[in-house]
């Protein structure tokens, strides 16, 4: 079973990095977004996977243009 999971689902990479540092206890994986990934470049799934697994949303085909 999985437990909590935090969506970084915002575009700043020191943000999520915070953010990711400040929950790390509560937490048991960190999910980030396209468009975080599009401003921090792909160095942010390493950097953010020394806190926790990292999951990886990538689908765009959801939301309308």
């Amino acid at each position: 079973m999985v437990g909590l999971i935090v969506a970084l689902d915002l575009m700043d990479k020191s943000k999520a990095l915070k953010i990711a540092y400040e929950v790390e206890d509560y937490v048991e994986m960190i999910k980030v977004n396209y468009p975080l990934v599009l401003t921090a470049g792909l160095e942010i799934i390493e950097e953010l996977s020394e806190v926790k697994p990292v999951i990886a949303d990538f689908k765009v085909a959801d939301i309308p243009y």
